[in-house]
């Protein structure tokens, strides 16, 4: 006898995140580190870690100098 039930399945955003893939907020911060060692504002080989309080403090304020 066949089946008619159907199941759906929700993932919510974060779930991509244990696969490997960025977060949008990681995403943010890597283009916003793109701009500022374009710009000039920080060398980004030192600034990989965004993650790092510092860092990212650092990385915020280069930012929104203008």
């Amino acid at each position: 006898m066949p089946s008619n039930q159907s199941f759906d399945l929700l993932l919510g955003a974060g779930a991509s995140i244990s696969s490997g893939i960025s977060s949008g907020s990681d995403l943010v911060w890597h283009f916003k580190r793109e701009i500022l060692s374009s710009s000039g504002k920080i060398n980004g080989k030192k600034f990989q870690d965004l993650k790092n309080e510092y860092i990212d403090k650092i990385a915020k304020e280069r930012f929104e100098q203008r």
